[in-house]
């Protein structure tokens, strides 16, 4: 739903933007409370003021709603926008959304890079440097009878353009069952190696996205050996059989399509996404490049500094230095005290003999999967595979299963002092592992109670957001083929982080003993599953998900049964799930530029380590 505005360089511009956030911005801005949650007439809803420097911009108002609701959902929203007109805004509404963009712009200036590319972007598209820097200040002085008189300006309903993409009539999109049966159906089939190979036909989109994966990842890295897994999986994309890194390159970007290889925490994986006219030579140099990769010492040459500098910057990020550091804290006897990114002793040192030996320890057809979706023949693309991945050695590589994590019933609290301007907080007890699934479940739902599963909502969203005491606040249940941590994870002001940690250790001592009312779990299914669906919209999302899911022991179809799994959940799963990971000990970690902040410790907590990193 869309109105004209202005360019960039407008004076508007800055009671537009407020507009928006005051909006849909965040769970309480007025269309995601009213129209999402109050209504329940959209699954989804956001705004934007959209001003570009080379002509009219455009304000719009965005949402995703089962198609019976989307007349209501039209006439609702404009409502809401002509009550703006009519009424304004209201000072809460105002200040928030005004709290709200300077957290934006600080987010956005914690890396070098990102802070040379706003004074690049400023330059080009303002011809002013500090337009960003100036941005908040002005943002700041917009009153409320400014965003009112934008909105009765630019809200001009008799002149608004709507786009609305619904499904096809029901007699249009009837094809031939047979058709139907043969595009939709994945099969599996293991080549005698033991490599299983998993293709999944759809016509519905002209590209084809293949996934490998194999057992490994960190968990089969030490401290000798921490990096070689990124280097691996990168470095064989730089040259594999007979073609050089430029040769594959050029085919492609001829092919509209793509190749990474990487590491991850139980996996090695690689996948390529072409248009599906270039498949078959798409395929031929991933089976290369996982069977018979060159290494070049010159390719590696190009590959180290890249690799040095992902590792320095895990320091750059709030979330990512108190994720690193959490790590090396909780995950004591576990491999998970790794990163994929690596060691930087490790990564510097490595030659292409090392990383060669590497792959031939771990790539083993018998640990992996190969998983293919998309606009392909299933026939043709079988028999191909067969022949390319013939040669792959059998087997798989051994990796022990670390224990579960111990943690003690007064629990213990780490402290990293940083340079950053913001406070982290991580909160953690053991977790599950991935094939546990009545457990897993279970504590996915309690996940969402507590904090949205991947939307922002749930008890610590609204009581710790409700405060204006994080800029984020997040549950998440990580699962591994070891042993994982329920965790929480917040951003927040350093003189708020000792509150913070204990409002979230609060909650989850609540949550070890709450039983939720069948509404509830009912509510949180229908996030979970609403977000699994439109993560694997994709179709590089759904290869990889499929080959990862049959690699960890789910079945290749485990998202076409992941809804009769989670409706298995009743409340007395919560509450079992609850009493027996979240009524111990928490290990808490912090990082922080003020630690002499917590010198008042929590009490129950006796062991505190401070040092400087």
């Amino acid at each position: 739903m869309s109105f004209r505005t202005i360019p960039l360089l407008h004076k508007d511009l800055y009671a537009l933007d407020v507009l928006s956030y005051v909006l849909a911005e965040g769970r309480s801005s007025r269309l995601v409370r009213k129209i999402e949650r109050e209504r329940q007439l959209v699954t989804g809803i956001s705004s934007s003021s959209w001003t570009p420097s080379w002509g009219t911009g455009m304000f719009s108002v965005s949402f995703r709603a089962a198609p019976e609701n989307a007349d209501a959902a039209e006439k609702a929203i404009i409502e809401e926008l002509k009550a703006i007109v009519t009424d304004g805004v209201t000072d809460t509404e105002l200040a928030r959304a005004k709290r709200q963009k300077i957290a934006d712009l600080a987010y956005s200036q914690q890396t070098v890079d990102s802070q040379a590319k706003t004074l690049a972007v400023d330059y080009l598209t303002t011809g002013d440097v500090a337009f960003s820097r100036n941005y908040t200040r002005r943002i700041q002085a917009v009153t409320a009878r400014q965003v009112r008189q934008a909105a009765k300006k630019y809200f001009t309903f008799d002149d608004m353009v709507i786009t609305r993409l619904a499904p096809k009539a029901e007699a249009a999109a009837v094809r031939p069952a047979e058709k139907e049966e043969s595009k939709a159906a994945a099969v599996i089939s293991t080549l005698p190696n033991g490599l299983r190979v998993i293709l999944q036909p759809t016509d519905t989109v002209g590209l084809v996205s293949m996934a490998f994966v194999t057992r490994g990842g960190v968990l089969a890295e030490s401290e000798q050996t921490n990096g070689l897994g990124t280097l691996m999986a990168r470095l064989s994309t730089r040259g594999a059989g007979e073609r050089t890194a430029g040769q594959i390159d050029k085919f492609f970007d001829r092919a509209g399509g793509k190749l990474a290889g990487n590491c991850g925490n139980n996996s090695f994986y690689w996948q390529a996404t072409v248009l599906d006219d270039s498949f078959d030579g798409a395929i031929e140099i991933l089976a290369d490049v996982i069977t018979r990769p060159t290494f070049s010492k010159k390719e590696l040459e190009i590959l180290r500094p890249k690799t040095l500098v992902a590792i320095d910057r895990q320091d750059e990020e709030v979330r990512s230095q108190l994720m690193k550091f959490f790590r090396s804290k909780f995950f004591t006897d576990s491999p998970y005290r790794f990163l994929p990114s690596g060691n930087k002793e490790v990564a510097a040192a490595a030659t292409p003999q090392q990383i060669a030996a590497y792959h031939r320890a771990h790539v083993k057809a018998g640990a992996s999967v190969l998983a293919v979706c998309g606009n392909f023949d299933a026939a043709a693309a079988r028999k191909k595979i067969e022949r390319l991945f013939a040669e792959m050695p059998t087997g798989g590589s051994p990796m022990a299963t670390p224990p579960t994590r111990k943690v003690a019933a007064d629990g213990s609290t780490h402290v990293l002092k940083t340079d950053m301007q913001v406070a982290g907080v991580m909160i953690a007890a053991p977790g599950v592992t991935v094939d546990n699934l009545p457990d897993r479940c279970a504590l996915d739902v309690l996940d969402a109670i507590i904090s949205g599963y991947h939307l922002p909502s749930g008890w610590l969203h609204e009581e710790l957001r409700g405060r204006r005491l994080v800029y984020v606040v997040h549950a998440i249940n990580w699962a591994g083929l070891a042993p994982g941590a329920f965790q929480v994870y917040a951003i927040a002001q350093p003189e708020n982080a000792q509150r913070v940690a204990e409002i979230i250790k609060r909650n989850l001592s609540k949550a070890s003993r709450y039983t939720p009312t069948q509404a509830e779990i009912d509510q949180a299914i229908n996030g979970i599953l609403t977000a699994e669906l439109l993560h694997n919209q994709r179709m590089s999302s759904l290869a990889i998900s499929t080959a990862l899911d049959e690699l960890y022991g789910l079945g290749y179809d485990f998202r076409r049964k992941m809804e009769s799994h989670y409706r298995k959940v009743t409340p007395a799963d919560v509450l079992r799930v609850g009493r027996k990971y979240l009524s111990g000990g928490f290990v808490t970690a912090f990082t922080t530029p003020k630690p002499e902040l917590l010198e008042q410790e929590t009490p129950g907590e006796q062991k505190i380590e401070r040092r400087t990193e």
